[in-house]
């Protein structure tokens, strides 16, 4: 679990009650005051250390289902995550094709795609022997109009593994992760009831949207820009106009 300083006592707890397949042991690591690719190489470093047969990541602001690891696990893919979705509003699934999100899947799949986050995937330790050290890094570089793009650790790792050992990262649907925001305590999530991304009110006593699954499908999220104040209560799949 990659982080700054001390941990948020609702992710940590939800990391530990994770439900361990049965005849594995489980190293744990709390890496700190570091960055985030640093964090993640030290980590593979460590579950070399002990021979480890995989490497699970859970990022400081994510929380998955308890029983997530033993989920991805029988998927038996090399590199798959769990979906979780941005911290904004709208919230967009972290389901990456071309650099940009994409929503063409249905609740419950198995999707491949070019890069997932790390906030809570599931690694074979053999895929390490496969790219070359490190095997997370931040890169800055020229964007095509001329603005630097800083491509994240999690970004570079997913190019790595297509490039040089020709495995793809996956994003299991099913596996429903809360990504919660430290500074609101606002939860963004994907609602499978309502077939769209949702976030909740500071207090977690309203949830909102502005989005149904099939305007993602459409594209129309792109023209929604970032919001920080709260909108109508969605109760159905009615897309509300914020106001």
């Amino acid at each position: 679990m990659p982080g700054f300083g001390s941990k948020d006592d609702e992710v940590v707890l939800n990391l530990l009650m994770q439900v361990r397949p049965i005849h594995y042991s489980v190293v744990w690591h709390f890496p700190k005051d570091m960055a985030v690719a640093d964090a993640r190489n030290q980590a593979v470093e460590l579950a070399r250390h002990h021979g480890c047969e995989w490497l699970f990541f859970q990022d400081h602001d994510v929380i998955p289902p308890i029983d997530a690891i033993g989920r991805l696990m029988a998927r038996e893919a090399d590199v798959i995550g769990g979906l979780y979705l941005s911290k904004q509003k709208p919230p967009w699934p972290l389901t990456i094709r071309e650099g940009r999100p994409f929503a063409t899947w249905e609740y419950g799949e198995v999707v491949e795609c070019d890069t997932i986050g790390m906030g809570c995937t599931l690694i074979r330790m053999s895929v390490f022997e496969k790219i070359d050290e490190p095997w997370f890094k931040t890169v800055s570089e020229p964007g095509f109009d001329g603005i630097v793009d800083n491509k994240t650790e999690d970004a570079y790792f997913c190019q790595q593994i297509i490039a040089k050992a020709g495995i793809r990262p996956y994003i299991d649907t099913a596996v429903l992760c809360y990504h919660k925001d430290l500074g609101t305590q606002e939860l963004f999530y994907y609602d499978p009831d309502r077939g769209c991304p949702v976030w909740t009110s500071p207090d977690r006593k309203d949830t909102y949207s502005i989005a149904t699954m099939k305007q993602l499908r459409d594209g129309g999220w792109i023209n929604l820009p970032p919001r920080r104040e709260a909108v109508c209560p969605v109760t159905d799949l009615t897309t509300k106009e914020a106001g």
